[in-house]
């Protein structure tokens, strides 16, 4: 029995963030594209998309530049062979960044070495099952390395391809499933800390669950059911309610019903009756990640029909709202969330029927921390990427603030020293590390995803012609990492002003 939760695009609660979609970009893809990836192939620290391509057969690059893409280079595969999925990971294990490719009418998946941005050939090819339509690119035996698991459609079967450790793969196991295999993902199911298996069975209209032993040995698991009409289509999977366990999402076919369905994990690989969440459309592509920063997990889905795409955003319990949508191409399908240009997700489609694929800006601000004590209407965000940006100028750009307000700089940052400077009559307090803001505290404190650390070492007074000035530094991290940069104005009269420089971005409060 189904259980259905439907999505409204009115609700009276006004939610903590919500999903802006900025600008697209369109690129052309020959004929019948597939799939489409996202990685640093020329290893320019800029993000660059791969795609598919089934006529002629083919695998296609857009380079990043800027704010755009350049034009595509092609990489010719064998004739009749036709490309249809693709994963993208470092398979040789030298640190750039390789591709695979399912080759649905050769029965085989061929690996794309990259050489400097360009990817050698001929490539390795190995047999698999019949029509391996989609793949999985994941450490399945847990040796350090990539393996590959392909979903055959035409065989009724998961073959299973270990990596051994150069790039070169070889079948380990065939899995039987009940029928017409569609889409596969690798996930932890059982929560042991291993990769298991996931597969689509139109066909038979169930999920069907491959649990791993940890060394790429897999049993079979209890198949899901999607009930006598739907058929899956398109799975992902991520912790959807906060609970620590992998639920799975399913786009559906059949049935003349507009809807998704979502599993919740019960533990051990156990899930319980389905939710069948009403969709705008007839979803075929769907992703999950956490498209408006506020720490839950989103989905993103294709609209076949209507030529556009649609953003559920998350409660944080797992209750979905219509956020974002946009058009596309025409025949969207596969859909992935991954970061393009540096900071939250962004959305990549490819469109069967206009044969292209369409890059989706997210535009989200970066959600700021609602301390107690502060009113929301008086933070100012700024989403900021790269140097020399001056937030808030002097003179009759000084921005206007009352005493207790605070207001928060966001800066994507690999390391740097934040300085500050504050002028008279202000001062800063003292904040122990790890702690949260009880009340707003005026002085000047960073913000980083494991800690805050405090710029003023203690309680300070700042007299007029001598200010003080002080810093920290940021210990650095991966990249994309969102560093909060807070100053508060001081309950004190008189104040003259409190400046924050980061790596030449400058918050100035007065």
């Amino acid at each position: 029995m189904l259980r259905s939760l439907f999505i409204f695009s009115v609700f009276c609660a006004v939610l903590p963030a919500q999903v802006v979609l900025g600008g697209a970009s369109t690129l052309p893809a020959a004929t019948q594209p597939g799939a489409a990836v996202v990685a640093d192939f020329n290893n320019d620290g800029l993000q660059d998309v791969g795609v598919a391509v089934g006529v002629p057969d083919r695998f296609e690059t857009f380079a990043r530049s800027g704010s755009g893409f350049n034009a595509g280079i092609a990489t010719l595969l064998a004739g009749s062979t036709r490309p249809f999925d693709a994963e993208s990971g470092d398979i040789d294990g030298d640190g750039d960044a390789d591709v695979v490719v399912s080759l649905r009418d050769a029965n085989q998946i061929q690996v794309l070495v990259n050489n400097a941005g360009l990817f050698l050939l001929p490539g390795n090819t190995t047999s698999c099952g019949g029509e391996p339509e989609n793949i999985v690119l994941a450490d399945l035996d847990n040796d350090g390395d990539l393996d590959v698991a392909t979903s055959n459609r035409a065989s009724n079967s998961v073959t299973i391809l270990l990596n051994d450790g150069n790039g070169a793969f070889s079948a380990s196991a065939t899995l039987p499933v009940a029928g017409e295999s569609i889409d596969i993902i690798a996930t932890d199911l059982d929560g042991d800390g291993d990769l298991d298996l996931a597969v689509a069975i139109a066909s038979n209209r169930t999920i069907e669950l491959f649990l791993n032993a940890g060394s790429a040995s897999f049993s079979a698991g209890t198949p899901i059911s999607t009930g006598p009409q739907l058929e899956p289509a398109f799975l992902t999977a991520a912790d959807l309610d906060g609970n620590g366990q992998v639920d799975l999402v399913t786009t559906t076919m059949g049935g003349g019903l507009d809807q998704i369905l979502v599993f919740f994990a019960t533990g051990g690989a156990n899930f319980a009756t389905p939710f069948a969440i009403a969709t705008p459309g007839h979803a075929d592509g769907i992703d999950a990640a956490d498209l408006d920063g506020d720490g839950d997990i989103d989905l993103a889905m294709s609209l076949g029909v209507s030529n556009g795409i649609v953003v559920l955003e998350n409660s944080g319990t797992g209750f979905f709202t219509v956020g974002a949508t946009a058009t596309v191409g025409t025949g969207p399908g596969r859909i992935r969330c991954l970061d393009v240009d540096g900071g939250l997700p962004d959305i990549v489609v490819t469109n069967a029927l206009s044969n292209d694929v369409t890059v989706i800006s997210n535009a989200t601000p970066l959600a700021t921390p609602n301390y107690p004590g502060t009113d929301e209407d008086f933070v100012t965000r700024f989403a900021v990427n790269g140097g020399g940006f001056t937030v808030v100028g002097g003179g009759s750009d000084a921005l206007d603030v009352a005493p207790g307000t605070l207001l928060t700089l966001s800066h994507t940052s690999e390391n740097g020293t934040f300085t500050g400077v504050a002028g008279a009559s202000a001062f800063g307090s003292v904040l122990a590390t790890g702690s949260i803001f009880p009340t707003p505290i005026a002085g000047l404190h960073v913000n980083l995803p494991s800690a805050f650390f405090v710029v003023a070492p203690n309680i300070l007074g700042f007299p007029a012609a001598a200010p003080i000035s002080y810093s920290v530094p940021y210990p650095g991290g991966a990249a994309g990492l969102s560093v909060l940069i807070q100053g508060v104005v001081s309950t004190s009269s008189g104040i003259n002003g409190i400046y924050v420089s980061a790596n030449g971005l400058e918050l100035r409060l007065q």
